[in-house]
């Protein structure tokens, strides 16, 4: 035996080659991979080749799904799991076991059961997380490739009439008793692959779907779909379901006591190299995108001209130290002192000259009396930023020693005015990130004010941070490593908020000499895999997140927007100018939905969880979405902020004291507002600048507006999918209009994967088919005679008029006398707009104002 000792990432893996014995055909090699002491997983190598996929007509047992019969070709050999993914291995990734049947004997060896494919992509991740190469789940053809081992029997060992041979390869009803046994027990096929019958059913990659007509070469399966595809049957079935070619299907958020997995491996092409492209099986909230994403392309651009951090140089995360001379012209200004004043105020309730007079009495997260009032200046997680901005600005010593102070006493426990938010004991994993993360932009700010054993001890307390929540249940400890690869998956908003907080909290301690620069190089790797995923797997390229539009305004506001920023300024990485929208979206949805009445921000319907959260201006989770997101946005869109911001909020803010954004009573998003806010920049009508609709490929979400003029504007929003993450929202069954104050539904829709969307350059005119064929048709062009036409095939109130035994429905909901249409030959002609009906597709003759 060969064997290769190599260090992948600061992990150990050791990969031995062997020859197998099992099986009569000739022996395979096997690749054992040691992730960490007691995680091993052993492959076996599949060879590449070609065989006939599915069941002849004449099997017994036989199901329709199951034909046609095709040759299939795997153009490459794969590596493929020797056995089913165990309870121990399991546990081992994911700190916990959803198992069944977890409290019998020798239970650690059982497969694990329980576990939906979503669960399935976060343990994958996990393992590729490693470094180690690609972990993920077989397709349907290298599934069924790889259980018939060159045969074509309904069996690998022949056809068994009388399932003789069957009890001696697998589990299954009744002989398994009514429950899993350990993997590797029975015989293997010929390919040494044990279980590969009557185990638990193994989730696939693809899609479950008919099955294509005609050969095929490495098939992936439908590009779309409700339901993911299950192999080989379980204990709990029955002799007939173990055949080769059977094949089932589940929800891809369904759990049984019978569906487990089985790995696939990619092993590295080199090391340390991160992946910023989505994951082709990667994980889905709602199990399944509605359209291909809007762009392609690479994740983050580099930033022009960018010069490396030096070691010891700060500030580095919200700004660099060569932006300074700006900003302290900046604060001369009548703006930059408003915005300076509104800072003072929340430090310490006057004029900002001194330390915060008043601080949490609360001992834990979550006090079981809680104070009704709270005074300004209480200190919170973001006064150290606060008092670091103004040591900056100034470079005078006292500002820094408040930070100083500050710092001290949240490092000793004392609680922000939330009191989940603690450096100490804080209510959960997603309370620590921001906690960690806001504290390291104070050390960030103030760092040139402190002497190096100050600045030793707070970044050590930091980089070696090591936490037990405060929680009602006992919890693992939360550390800077937990924090960067996220205890739960991206479409929980936990996940944002813990990788965001790491994020800053690594790029403010990377280049100190006492730190360990290889684990702070490795968890930035993690770090940065996880602004991908949640940018891509949480978030949709509409900003649309998956468990609605509270919790996706916690997911976006709280820290992860500013790990960004920080990405930009310390690494040149900008995730705002990469040719997909995910991150500018994250800002620029809330400018498209929201209807501004006398100063009130008005989004309607606000879906999923937490709706509380959604423009709660004055509190962590609602905060600060124009000046969080302006500092990163290119300066066409920005400029386009910033319009919407004067016209609509900035004279309300002015009044009560919170100019720029600064409604909130945190100290850090006041210093965003400082650095970020384009004063001086144009300000450019939106209407200019964004089209007057998109969509979220990713939920199926699609919102259309009129314009950006004043309380009379109109905000059309569908929801074509259900969305699911820990929290979620349903599909809508019609759209949701916002007109001139009004509140309505309108036409029906039908959940499921959209046909087909299409819209005009500045998408003045748009054209939305859903999944059953109803369509929609959305026109701003007033050409129609009306400012706003909408148009459907479906059940709807309004005017109807059949053409080709198609009835369309008119509707204008912001005109006091609608136009009419009227038929003229193969067409509906409405003032000077024309419409078809075609090949089941709307279309629209004037495009353009």
């Amino acid at each position: 035996m060969k064997a290769w000792l190599l260090l992948f990432l600061g992990s150990w893996i050791l990969i031995a080659d062997a020859a197998s014995a099992a099986g009569p055909a000739a022996p395979l090699r096997e690749r054992v991979v040691t992730l960490a002491e007691g995680l091993t997983f052993t492959f076996v190598e599949v060879p590449a080749g070609s065989f006939v996929m599915g069941s002849p007509a004449g099997e017994m047992g036989r199901a329709n799904d199951e034909a046609p019969q095709r040759e299939v070709t795997l153009s490459k050999a794969y590596w493929i799991g020797k056995v089913e993914v165990t309870q121990a291995q399991w546990l081992e990734v994911m700190k916990g076991n959803p198992s069944t049947f977890r409290d019998y004997g020798a239970s650690s060896v059982h497969p694990v059961d329980s576990v939906s494919w979503l669960d399935a992509q976060e343990f994958l991740a996990r393992l590729g997380a490693r470094g180690v190469g690609r972990f993920r789940l077989p397709t349907e053809a290298e599934w069924e490739y790889a259980a018939r081992a060159g045969t074509t029997a309904r069996f690998p060992w022949g056809e068994d009439d009388g399932f003789r041979s069957l009890a001696e390869h697998a589990w299954f009803y009744p002989r398994a008793e009514g429950r899993s046994h350990p993997v590797g027990t029975k015989r293997p096929n010929g390919w040494g692959l044990y279980d590969m019958f009557g185990g638990v059913w193994e989730w696939c990659a693809d899609w479950y779907g008919p099955y294509s007509t005609g050969a095929a070469v490495d098939p992936q399966g439908p590009v779309e779909g409700t339901h993911r595809c299950i192999r080989g049957g379980s204990w709990f079935n029955e002799a007939e379901a173990l055949r080769s070619a059977n094949r089932h299907r589940h929800l891809p958020d369904s759990r049984q006591t019978n569906i487990g997995l089985r790995l696939v491996w990619e092993p590295p092409a080199g090391v340390g190299t991160a992946v910023y492209e989505r994951r082709p099986n990667g994980s889905i909230p709602n199990g399944y995108r509605a359209m291909p994403s809007v762009a392609t392309g690479p994740w983050f651009v580099p930033v022009d001209g960018h010069a490396p951090v030096a070691a010891g140089e700060h500030p580095r995360l919200l700004f660099r130290r060569s932006d300074l001379p700006a900003l302290r012209a900046r604060a001369a200004t009548p703006e930059g002192q408003a915005i300076l004043r509104r800072l003072r105020y929340l430090l310490n309730g006057a004029e900002g000259e001194g330390p915060a007079p008043h601080v949490s009495r609360a001992s834990e997260a979550y006090p079981k009396e809680k104070v009704q009032t709270l005074p300004v200046g209480m200190l919170t997680i973001g006064h150290p930023a606060g008092y670091g901005l103004l040591y900056q600005l100034t470079g005078e010593a006292r500002y820094a020693e408040w930070g100083r102070e500050s710092f001290e006493q949240l490092l000793a426990g004392v609680r922000d005015r939330d009191p989940r938010y603690s450096f100490r004991r804080p209510g959960g994993a997603l309370r620590a990130g921001p906690s960690l993360g806001w504290m390291a932009v104070g050390y960030d700010l103030c760092y040139d004010g402190w002497d190096a054993a100050t600045r030793e001890r707070f970044g050590r307390a930091m980089a070696e941070y090591h936490e037990v929540p405060d929680t009602a249940k006992p919890k693992d400890a939360v550390t800077l490593a937990s924090l960067a690869r996220g205890t739960m998956p991206p479409y929980s908003n936990h996940f944002s908020m813990q990788v965001g907080g790491a994020t800053l909290a690594l790029l403010a301690l990377r280049g100190e000499a006492w730190t360990d620069a290889a684990l702070i190089d490795h968890l930035l790797e993690y770090a940065a895999h996880g602004v991908v995923r949640n940018l891509d797997e949480g978030f949709g390229d509409g900003g649309f997140y998956a468990e609605g539009d509270g919790t996706g305004s916690m997911a976006s506001q709280i820290v992860f927007l500013s790990a960004l920023q920080a990405w930009r300024n310390v690494e040149g990485r900008d995730y705002f100018a990469s040719p997909r929208p995910n991150a500018r979206m994250l800002t620029l949805k809330w400018a498209y939905q929201t209807v501004f009445r006398e100063g009130v921000p008005d989004l309607w319907p606000v879906r999923g969880g937490y709706s509380r959260n959604v423009w709660a201006r004055h509190g962590m989770s609602g905060a600060s979405y124009f000046a969080l997101g302006m500092g990163s946005l290119p300066p066409a869109e920005r400029g386009a902020m910033a319009w919407i911001y004067d016209r609509f909020l900035a004279a309300a803010d002015a009044r009560a004291g919170m100019p720029f954004d600064t409604a909130n009573t945190y100290p850090q998003y006041v210093v965003h507002s400082f650095v970020s806010w384009p004063l001086g920049e144009a300000t450019i009508d939106p209407h200019l600048v964004l089209p007057h609709a998109y969509r979220d490929s990713m939920a199926g979400f699609f919102c259309w507006r009129d314009r950006w003029q004043d309380e009379n504007d109109t905000v059309i929003t569908v929801l074509t999918n259900p969305v699911r993450g820990y929290m979620g929202a349903e599909a809508d069954r019609a759209l949701a209009v916002h007109s001139r104050g009004r509140r309505l539904h309108w036409g029906t829709v039908t959940e499921g994967p959209v046909r087909d969307w299409s819209t005009s350059a500045r998408a003045e005119t748009s054209t939305l088919t859903l999944a059953d064929g109803t369509a929609f048709a959305v026109d701003f062009t007033g050409a129609s005679g009306a400012e706003i036409m909408l148009v459907t095939t479906g059940a709807a109130e309004g005017t109807p008029v059949t053409i080709g035994g198609t009835t369309l429905t008119f509707w204008f909901p912001t005109a006091e006398r609608p136009p009419v249409p009227r038929v003229e030959g193969d067409a509906v002609q409405v003032g000077r707009q024309r419409v078809t009906w075609r090949d089941g597709r709307l279309s629209l003759g004037i495009t353009a104002r």
